[in-house]
């Protein structure tokens, strides 16, 4: 399966510029609500204050198009978890850092549902934190977390470190100091 496409057919795309950070996360929150929008571009960082973000229970792709060689931001601003993917959703995210996300249940970036997908390429998972498991993203039983030429760092969790996995896929991704990953049920 692409990942670039999994799951989307007709490309509703929805382009995020607005500089104020509160509209901009207005209209991603809108977008994510939208059933018919698959496809979101961010040309400018998100700072989420208001809450995780509505769960991506179909198939939608995220990608960061912010200045030239610079990932966009997507930041929980320390006090709230940024994406969540609901049971079957699939999320893919392109060029985006996922930072300062921070969550209770798993998953300070990312938390996924059982049977939920997400694909991460070329984008950063750094200093998310979870009181529970999965300092970055959290992967219920089932779920598929797929990685590829991505930096993760500085991510804190009380178990399982920056990332638990389970039967998920980590592919040419850099991690700063030992414990970044804790898998259950599959390989590393």
């Amino acid at each position: 399966m692409d990942p670039t496409s999994a799951g989307i057919d007709d490309l509703v795309e929805v382009v995020i510029t607005e500089p104020v950070p509160e509209y901009a996360e207005t209209r991603v929150r809108t977008s994510l609500e939208d059933s018919l929008v698959t496809s979101i571009v961010l040309e400018v960082d998100l700072v989420v204050k208001n809450g995780i973000l509505p769960a991506v229970s179909r198939s939608v792709r995220i990608v960061g198009r912010c200045a030239v060689e610079t990932l966009c931001q997507v930041s929980g601003s320390r006090q709230n978890g940024i994406f969540a993917v609901a049971a079957g959703g699939f999320l893919y995210l392109q060029t985006v850092a996922l930072r300062f996300g921070y969550s209770e249940v798993g998953g300070g970036a990312l938390h996924l549902a059982p049977t939920a997908s997400a694909f991460l390429l070329d984008g950063v998972l750094e200093a998310n934190e979870a009181s529970s498991k999965g300092g970055a993203v959290y992967c219920s039983t089932g779920a598929n977390f797929t990685a590829e030429g991505n930096q993760i760092s500085g991510n804190v969790a009380d178990q399982n470190g920056h990332v638990l996995l389970i039967r998920s896929s980590v592919v040419e991704n850099r991690v700063s100091t030992g414990g970044a990953v804790a898998n259950s049920g599959g390989w590393v």
